[in-house]
């Protein structure tokens, strides 16, 4: 499977994870402060905790107007050939019966170790991040990007992305990382496409 990319733009990102977000509680700094963004504390947020932030959509170029969704969550360990950064799409790291990798809030980038891209659990990074550090992805909405200028940027597909319900597979050409895809039968959508991927 070859890979292809798609705006982040041209994505809304459907949130699947639990709870409610509260609406408009910018962190300090912004979500990207170095006080709670790619930390080793656990508890600066507690996991899982989502804000909805409303997008002005005032930014020239890929801005969209419209509310985004952020969620606070722990990055495991990423895919080792291909270091996480902002636009990378992740789901939550494979479950096991005893340690962190029971937690719904861990999540890697890395398709190969990821528990299922089929579950619907999407979130994509707005920054470098370190292994077993916690910190803010999208995970809903338009693409906040008046918020995180680093999410202007391309999202891996794997050439199947069409107009309408998009889910997530893992993605041969980069070094395994999870891609966007054709919503298919025992797919979660993930989020919704405004235009075919390029």
């Amino acid at each position: 499977m070859a890979n292809s990319v798609i705006r982040t733009n041209l994505v809304i990102l459907k949130d699947n994870w639990p709870g409610v977000a509260q609406i408009g509680t910018r962190p300090l700094g912004g979500f990207t402060g170095a006080q709670h963004h790619n930390v080793v504390e656990a508890e600066v947020y507690k996991l899982g905790t989502k804000i909805a932030w409303y997008n002005a959509g005032v930014t020239a170029g890929s801005s969209r107007q419209g509310w985004s969704t952020f969620i606070y969550l722990k990055l495991g360990t990423q895919d080792t050939t291909s270091a996480f950064a902002a636009l990378h799409i992740c789901a939550p790291s494979a479950c096991t019966e005893a340690g962190a990798a029971t937690q719904p809030y861990v999540v890697t980038n890395d398709g190969t170790t990821s528990g299922s891209a089929k579950m619907g659990l999407c979130a994509v990074g707005l920054s470098a991040m370190t292994n077993n550090y916690y910190g803010w992805f999208w995970c809903g909405g338009v693409v906040p990007y008046d918020e995180v200028a680093a999410l202007a940027g391309d999202l891996v597909t794997d050439t199947t992305v069409a107009i309408g319900d998009i889910g997530m597979v893992v993605g041969d050409a980069v070094a395994g990382q999870l891609a966007f895809c054709i919503c298919a039968a025992g797919t979660a959508s993930v989020g919704y496409a405004l235009l075919a991927d390029d």
